[in-house]
């Protein structure tokens, strides 16, 4: 994301992931969330020892109800901090390019 036109490093908990798509959650009253909105497109670093993965996409909003509730069940941090799946916003990320560093 960018504030004041520049970059904005975000940290993210992948919620779950299917085949090539990541899905994440947010709190829709914080800027990274209207950052999105403003600009979908985003990159994500993933590092694991000396592997590092680097995926490219644009960022889709229309989550399935069903795999919403799935990541508030499925997490047990959201539920202490959210009093309902709905309060969230949850986005998923396509992943349209990757390159993996070793």
């Amino acid at each position: 994301t960018c504030e004041a036109n520049r970059p904005k490093l975000r940290i993210f908990q992948i919620m779950r992931q299917d085949d090539t798509t990541l899905y994440f959650a947010t709190a829709p009253q914080k800027d990274v969330y209207r950052q999105l909105q403003t600009n979908p497109h985003v990159e994500i670093l993933a590092m694991a020892d000396r592997v590092s993965v680097r995926c490219a996409g644009e960022v889709d909003f229309h989550v399935d109800d069903t795999l919403r509730r799935w990541i508030y069940d499925h997490n047990p941090v959201l539920p202490r901090l959210y009093s309902s799946y709905d309060k969230l916003a949850y986005f998923a990320l396509p992943i349209a390019e990757m390159d993996y560093y070793d």
